[in-house]
């Protein structure tokens, strides 16, 4: 008999369903070309599943405030005889994500492959990142990243590259628009690739040529490019009604594929907590490089000023939880249809509660200047908002019992900078 469970909406859904929404969401977490999935049985349904149904936030983060994960795409190697096995091999694909309890963003960024690095634990010694992973596993991957970007990864995704092809044929193909004519072969690697430009549904076997193949004057450029536009026409073919009855068969032969030290529940707490984020909204980017040959081996080593640059842009710092729970009331003397977007957003984007705009000027009524007025004490809502509006005035009435709320007057003739 299968398990029910109450989602958030109020309404019973089936394991099938909820995996139907969930599925397509841990894909949009893989490594570049979507890759990762989960297959939870009907027949089982821990206590710890229950709770993340209802407490995704918690059940997914804990008490972080946000998420990094790694997410790394393996190839295989081969032998002299051209059979394929995974020992030292390395990683085609490395991506690392950023995810947050409140589900505000998704940010993603793509790491070169042959990004000069000093290599974790070899005592200085510097080579191309994604040979980490044939020195020590993903525990040295995740060292290695770690070291160069400042940053301290919570968990990762590996999947081999046999997933693609796999995924791609059991939903029939997914159409990409491919922008020039890709030609290449490698007969060591089993790799052939030939696709003329247009539109065009890819096979899976095409799929992996499309998504490896970066043997133009765009290089390894162009073959992140690629991974990111596969990953979102690889998502929206998921999301299509027609594919929802594949998700158990590719649920399944995903996992097969897949090494993740993601525990059951964080997955199904990411799922409910990112099942609707908008495709368009993700935050891509990539690490600014340049060219660079050492004994006739091409590298690609970081330009002035990264990784920290990319870092910030691609990853700024996120809203203060605190500041959710504070309400915002924005009282627009200003006559006319002056916009009103950016001040709202400007409240949004730094993690406000909900915001109520008011219209007391079409009333008539006025004011001498501009005020930020804090009811309530709340020094995160201080901090907040002298960095969000400078220069303005902020009064700060501790009335007791009083909860937190922020209220902007804007009169007729200030400009909000």
């Amino acid at each position: 008999m299968p398990h029910t469970f109450l989602c958030g909406e109020g309404e019973p859904e089936s394991m099938f369903r909820f995996l139907k929404r969930l599925f397509f969401v841990l894909v949009f977490l893989a490594v570049g070309v979507g890759l990762c999935a989960i297959f939870l049985p009907a027949a089982k349904a821990p206590v710890e599943i229950v709770k993340a149904v209802f407490n995704p936030a918690e059940a997914a983060f804990g008490k972080k405030g946000s998420l990094y994960i790694l997410l790394c795409g393996l190839d295989y190697s081969y032998d002299s005889k051209a059979q394929r096995h995974t020992k030292d091999a390395r990683t085609d694909t490395i991506m690392l994500v950023r995810v947050d309890p409140a589900a505000r963003e998704l940010s993603m960024l793509s790491i070169p492959r042959d990004l000069l690095v000093p290599i974790a634990d070899s005592g200085g010694s510097y080579d191309k990142i994604n040979s980490a992973y044939s020195y020590g596993g993903i525990g040295r991957t995740e060292k290695t990243i770690e070291s160069f970007l400042g940053i301290s990864i919570d968990h990762h995704v590996v999947v081999k590259s046999d997933v693609v092809e796999a995924m791609v044929d059991a939903l029939g193909g997914v159409p990409v628009t491919i922008e020039k004519q890709m030609d290449y072969d490698d007969n060591w690697a089993n790799l052939h690739i030939h696709l003329p430009p247009g539109e065009r549904v890819l096979s899976g076997v095409e799929a992996v040529g499309f998504l490896r193949f970066r043997h133009d004057e765009e290089g390894d450029f162009g073959r992140i490019r690629r991974q990111q536009q596969f990953l979102t026409a690889l998502i929206r073919e998921l999301k299509k009604g027609k594919n929802w009855t594949k998700y158990p068969d590719l649920a399944t032969t995903v996992s097969k594929q897949m090494k993740t030290d993601l525990r059951t529940e964080q997955l199904v707490g990411l799922g409910k907590l990112y099942r609707d984020f908008p495709l368009p909204d993700i935050h891509k980017g990539r690490l600014e490089v340049a060219d660079y040959f050492e004994d006739g081996v091409s590298y690609l080593v970081p330009v002035e000023g990264e990784p920290k640059s990319t870092m910030r842009a691609v990853f700024p710092p996120l809203p203060n939880p605190a500041l959710r729970k504070i309400p915002i009331v924005i009282d627009d003397y200003r006559t006319g249809d002056r916009p009103r977007l950016e001040i709202v957003k400007r409240f949004k984007d730094a993690g406000f509660g909900p915001i109520t705009m008011r219209l007391p000027g079409r009333e008539g009524k006025t004011i001498e200047k501009t005020k930020l007025v804090i009811h309530g004490d709340s020094p995160a809502a201080e901090k907040a908002l002298d960095g969000l509006f400078p220069g303005i005035f902020i009064y700060t009435k501790k009335d007791q019992g009083a909860a937190p709320l922020v209220v902007l007057k804007l009169k007729a003739t200030e400009d909000i900078r």
